[in-house]
């Protein structure tokens, strides 16, 4: 859903996207041997853009599925949940709309729920401003790694962001 109009939001985006280089892959994780692109390192490279433009990005909703319990390879048992979150995209114009993206996250403790809150959030982020991810699953090559995120010419972004994906293992 969206507002009556929205072509200042549109603008604002497109301003943000036009603004906006890419995220380096500075997480890290060790079991599976991969990098990604954190959620802090996506917003504190996003937010300033987002503020200076005059958007804002607010959770409305989500539906979560029930936990399942899902077998590790190292023979453990991990609770993955999957979610649909909605969030606002406003602009100071009072022109808005809605995204919504899914999340997946598994952990043996209290954490799935946020881990998938933190991966939607990171989809949505990603889906409305149009971030690379890197991860293109019909590519062969590796990603080459970027220079630190920042603010760069249009004529010189080339930026990418992993994404960090849990699925059940085992």
């Amino acid at each position: 859903t969206m507002s009556p109009t929205i072509g200042k939001l549109v603008e604002a985006i497109a301003s943000v996207m036009a603004a906006f280089r890419g995220v380096d892959k500075t997480g890290k994780n060790e079991f599976h041997k991969y990098k990604y692109a954190s959620d802090a390192d996506l917003l504190w490279t996003l937010k300033p853009l987002m503020a200076q433009h005059g958007l804002a990005f607010v959770l409305v909703s989500y539906e979560a599925s029930p936990p399942v319990e899902v077998k590790t390879s190292r023979g453990g048992t991990e609770r993955l949940i999957d979610l649909r979150a909605t969030y606002r995209i406003a602009h100071i114009s009072g022109e808005w709309m809605t995204v919504t993206a899914p999340g997946s996250g598994q952990d043996p403790g209290d954490k799935a729920h946020y881990k998938a809150m933190t991966g939607a959030m990171k989809y949505a982020l990603r889906q409305t401003f149009a971030v690379p991810t890197g991860d293109d699953p019909e590519g062969d090559a590796e990603p080459q790694r970027q220079a630190p995120a920042r603010e760069m010419p249009p004529e010189q972004q080339t930026g990418r962001m992993g994404a960090h994906r849990t699925q059940p293992t085992g």
